[in-house]
């Protein structure tokens, strides 16, 4: 088993989130778990998910309460983008109500808006909220279309705790270096055997690809091609 790399430094705690630095590194990653309140807290899966990411090299960051418009923003420069929370295949929900779209025309925060190519550094979007990979117009076909090399989503409804349990092993797997289609499975294996009277969702993961960007390793952190 690969050890954890020294370095990741704790900076801050504040309402807007927390910073894991695991050194100079020129490719980012970032992570949004939103707190809803009222039990419906995903801060830990992003946690849990830039921990591993600033082990594999990334600059990685998480956040619990910024607005749609501060990942919006950031979107375009990460190299890796990660969310757990609510949404649909339409968009995802941040904590104060604003949304990220997938093709929303009356919307300037709309991945279909993005010019082509302008995610061409994205190397892998995870969209772990319900139906996010569903139908044939959805988050994955739009970040995959502009530019990202591989999404990961889920075709049906999840529920929270198999979910944050799936976030988990997927960035375990990958900061052991499995490909992203195999960490992807693997995760969903291990969750399924873990929670085995109830599905949750999980059975229904899907991808989107660009080329052979679901064969990818992610460690050491790597850009979109």
């Amino acid at each position: 088993m690969k050890r954890l790399k020294i370095g990741i430094v704790l900076l801050t705690f504040l309402l807007a989130g927390m910073v894991l630095v695991p050194g100079a590194s020129a490719y980012r990653a970032d992570n949004w778990g939103p707190n809803y309140g009222l039990f419906e807290d995903f801060s830990n899966a992003a946690y849990n998910a830039a921990v591993k990411q600033s082990s594999m090299g990334y600059a990685a960051y998480y956040d619990s309460d910024n607005s749609a418009s501060t990942a919006w923003d950031n979107l375009p420069s990460d190299q890796v983008f990660s969310f757990n929370g609510h949404g649909n295949n339409g968009g995802i929900i941040f904590s104060d109500d604003t949304w990220i779209y997938a093709n929303n025309p009356g919307s300037s925060q709309s991945i279909s808006s993005l010019t082509g190519g302008q995610l061409n550094d994205l190397a892998l979007a995870v969209f772990v909220n319900c139906n996010s990979g569903y139908g044939t117009s959805n988050l994955l076909t739009s970040t995959v279309g502009h530019g990202g090399d591989a999404a990961i989503g889920f075709t049906g409804e999840i529920t929270k705790a198999q979910s944050d349990y799936w976030t988990g092993r997927l960035w375990y797997y990958l900061d052991q270096s499995y490909s992203i289609q195999n960490a992807a499975n693997m995760a969903q294996s291990d969750t399924l055997s873990s929670y085995w009277y109830a599905f949750g969702g999980i059975d229904t993961m899907t991808y989107q690809q660009s080329g052979s960007g679901y064969s990818r390793v992610l460690d050491p952190a790597v850009a979109g091609v």
